[in-house]
C-alpha cells in the first residue's frame, strides 16, 4: 500500500484563466483495491475490531458494491474472516466475484429487511454463524469510526492549502477532513446522491464546525447515474492531466470544482487540494 498517498500538481487548461494553484491528493494510488476514501474510513473499524474480542467482521453492500470489494480484500490480507451482506440477490458479477476470492461469505438479504439492517432473520436464516463476535461495519464505512482514518489526509497535505474538495456520498470523508481542519481552511462537498439534503447536518453532528459547504446540484440524476455531458467532461480531464475518473464519485467533483471555479467561487490566488476518493476498481470511466 502506497501510504501517504501522492499530492499531485494538476494544470488544466480550462483553469488557467481563474489564477488558482490545484492540486489532486492521490489516494487512488493506496492500492489498486483498497483505495481511496474506502481505505481511509476502514482504518478507524479495523482499530475497533483489533481492540475488542471479535472473531471476524460484518459489512453491508450492493450487488456491485466497491465497499465490499475492500472490505473482502483487507480481511483477507490481515486473515480475519469477513462477512457481506448483500442487498437483494446475489447475482454474477465481477465485484461480487472478488470479494468471494477474497474469501467473503455473501449472505443475500431481501431489500425490505436490508434496509432496515435486521439482523434477527440473519440469526434466524445463519444459526451456526455467532454474530455477536463480528465486528459490524457500516455500509460504505461511514460513521464515526469511518472518520478516523479520513483525518490523516489532512495530516499528509505537506504545504498550506485554502481549500479542499472531496465528493460525498454518506458524508463521513467529508466529515474527517472538516473535523481536523484549521479554521482558516475551508471544505467543499459535492454530493453524488439525489436529494440528499441531510447531509450538511449530518457533518454538523459529527463534526460542530461550520468551515464547510455541501452542493448538492452536480449528482447527475442520482447515485451512479451519470450522462454525455460529465462523460464528455470527464474523458477530456483525463486526456490532459492522465488522471482516471470514477463516474460515481471523482467525475462529479471535478466537474462541480470546473463549475464553481468558473463562477468565482474560489477567490484568485487560492490554493485548492482536490481529493481522488479511488472507486476506480469497479466505476471506471474508459
Amino acid at each position: 500500500m502506497q501510504l501517504p498517498s501522492p499530492l499531485q500538481r494538476v494544470e488544466f487548461d480550462e483553469w488557467e484563466p481563474y489564477d488558482v494553484e490545484v492540486y489532486f491528493k492521490r489516494d487512488d494510488l493506496i492500492h489498486p483495491i483498497i483505495s481511496g476514501n474506502k481505505w481511509r474510513k476502514s482504518y478507524g473499524h479495523l482499530l475497533k475490531f483489533f481492540e475488542g474480542n471479535y472473531n471476524g467482521i460484518l459489512t453491508f453492500g450492493g450487488a456491485y458494491s466497491n465497499h465490499l470489494i475492500a472490505v473482502a480484500a483487507i480481511a483477507e490480507k490481515l486473515g480475519i474472516p469477513s462477512i457481506g451482506i448483500v442487498r437483494g440477490e446475489i447475482n454474477d458479477n465481477p465485484a461480487l466475484e472478488k470479494a468471494k476470492e477474497c474469501g467473503m461469505k455473501l449472505i443475500p438479504l431481501n431489500r425490505t429487511v436490508y434496509r432496515n439492517k435486521d439482523i434477527s432473520e440473519l440469526i434466524q436464516l445463519y444459526p451456526e454463524i455467532d454474530f455477536s463476535k463480528f465486528n459490524f461495519i457500516p455500509e460504505g464505512g461511514g460513521g464515526e469510526a469511518g472518520m478516523v482514518g479520513c483525518q490523516s489526509i489532512i495530516d499528509e497535505i505537506s504545504l498550506p492549502f485554502d481549500y479542499i474538495v472531496s465528493a460525498c456520498g454518506t458524508g463521513t470523508t467529508l466529515a474527517g477532513l472538516v473535523n481536523v481542519l484549521s479554521e482558516k481552511v475551508f471544505a467543499v462537498g459535492v454530493s453524488v446522491l439525489k436529494g440528499e439534503d441531510t447531509l450538511t447536518t449530518y457533518i454538523k453532528h459529527l463534526t460542530k464546525k461550520e468551515n464547510f459547504e455541501v452542493f448538492e446540484g452536480f449528482h447527475f440524476g442520482g447515485y451512479a447515474r451519470t450522462t454525455d455531458e460529465l462523460l464528455s467532461f470527464a474523458r477530456r480531464f483525463m486526456n490532459l492531466t492522465s488522471i482516471p475518473l470514477d463516474y460515481v464519485y471523482t467525475a462529479k467533483m471535478v466537474f462541480a470544482f470546473n463549475q464553481l471555479l468558473k463562477q468565482g467561487y474560489f477567490p484568485k490566488g487560492s490554493r485548492i487540494v482536490l481529493l481522488h476518493t479511488g472507486g476506480l476498481y469497479n466505476a471506471p470511466i474508459i
